[in-house]
């Protein structure tokens, strides 16, 4: 065979306009070119592909197209690097096996029982058209119990709202019409291949006569997932979440300005306490209760006064109850065998927004900071702040004496972007 379409995949990747065009095989230069004009298998292969891929074309809008041609851009990519270093027969056999796996990847886009590239495109870039069925979000569902075609087969199957875990996360069990447990499996590694379908958010929604169910959690990300009919769950899209925290000053001042703006550019200095521990762990749960720990302690003028004072890095982790995790900074006794202040709401301290609800020593004294605040102390013109990044809004402050004062504002931005669209492969 002198003419082998599949190599005009090849040509997309330097000029869209060619998407159509064949490759003719007197021109091949690469090894991989030769395989494939040489290899009958490869040529049959690749015939199969140039097909399938102009069936999908046939139906697709502009939009979803743009969107395949991309992924052929991707997978071409992946086919070189995959099959680059090997020669002769293994050559051949490392490009049979990557296209039978992306023929099979786009055939289920001409398979009825699967959502169309049209679908896909569509599901994972409007909500619109969703007709929501049920969610369960973090510690409540919206409804205890309710029947839908989770498995896209044309039978209704019975849920029933479940939870899980000390957190009583919310989750979502599922039942045939003979009342057995229906049980999900996965098609692709990034999928949660969890029976129970739990997680922080699961939204259930149809379009078009297909359900779908959207997975996240508001500080990773999230994914579509489709149910096909052999109970297999097939990743469609997914995305990822990137926050960053605005560094903005809270009184305008040149002096403040200059601070905030060494903060967001990453110009200023960030102080490491090294030197371990000597307060023993007992001490330490005693006081401040279980599972903190010092990370380390050193010597620094945290009151900006002119005198030093020994400071400790404490970390509080919980995985348990409300999932607690915050590091703060403290001021320990002379000889660094416990806390200066025992729990006593010091300006420090309360700079921090640290607060023991319990303040009897040897029990528990609560959980102060729930929700992630990583707090850190930088040098700057001589001067030590602390830069506290929580939710929804950090700040950077200082602490002068006994009094302290916020110094900038640091609300969080969030973005999102797609890492993954059907049909592409998952690594």
């Amino acid at each position: 065979m002198d003419v082998r379409s599949v190599l005009f995949l090849s040509l997309i990747i330097f000029c869209d306009a060619l998407y159509a065009a064949s490759f003719d095989c007197d021109k091949a230069t690469t090894a991989i070119e030769h395989a494939i004009c040489d290899s009958e298998p490869l040529g049959e292969l690749d015939k199969r592909l140039s097909q399938v891929f102009f069936a999908i074309k046939s139906g697709a809008n502009s939009d979803a197209f743009s969107s395949l041609l991309n992924s052929q851009r991707s997978w071409l990519k992946q086919r070189n690097k995959t099959c680059g270093n090997y020669k002769g027969e293994a050559l051949s056999s490392c490009l049979i096996a990557e296209y039978q796996d992306r023929i099979k990847r786009l055939d289920k886009l001409l398979n009825p029982k699967y959502p169309s590239l049209n679908e896909v495109y569509d599901v994972c870039h409007s909500v619109s058209d969703r007709q929501r069925i049920v969610s369960d979000n973090g510690f409540s569902s919206s409804q205890e119990n309710v029947s839908f075609d989770i498995n896209n087969d044309g039978q209704e199957e019975k849920s029933t709202a479940c939870s899980l875990g000390t957190m009583e996360v919310a989750c979502r069990k599922f039942f045939d019409g003979n009342g057995e447990w229906l049980r999900l499996t996965a098609s692709d590694p990034r999928l949660i291949r969890d029976p129970y379908n739990m997680m922080s958010d699961i939204d259930y929604f149809r379009v078009n006569g297909k359900v779908y169910s959207q997975h996240y959690d508001d500080q990773i990300g999230g994914f579509i997932r489709y149910v096909s009919a052999d109970n297999t769950g097939h990743l469609l899209c997914a995305w990822e979440y990137q926050h960053r925290h605005i560094i903005i000053p809270a009184a305008i001042n040149e002096a403040t300005r200059k601070i905030c703006e060494a903060v967001d550019q990453g110009k200023v200095s960030y102080v490491h306490l090294s030197d371990p521990a000597v307060m023993p762990r007992s001490e330490t749960f005693r006081v401040r209760g279980s599972p903190s720990r010092i990370t380390g302690q050193g010597y620094l003028d945290i009151n900006n006064d002119g005198k030093d004072e020994l400071v400790a890095a404490i970390e509080y982790h919980s995985g348990a109850g409300r999932g607690c995790s915050y590091r703060y900074y403290d001021e320990l006794s002379q000889d660094g065998k416990t806390f200066k202040h025992g729990r006593a709401a010091t300006p420090l301290l309360q700079m921090q927004n640290v607060r023991f609800t319990n303040q009897t020593l040897g029990q528990h004294p609560g959980h102060p900071s729930c929700g992630g605040s990583n707090n850190r102390i930088f040098r700057y013109q001589g001067k030590l702040y602390v830069h506290m990044e929580t939710d929804p809004v950090g700040e950077v402050a200082i602490l002068k004496g006994d009094r302290f004062s916020t110094v900038c504002k640091a609300p969080k931005t969030t973005s999102s972007r797609f890492i993954y669209m059907w049909p592409d492969s998952v690594e």
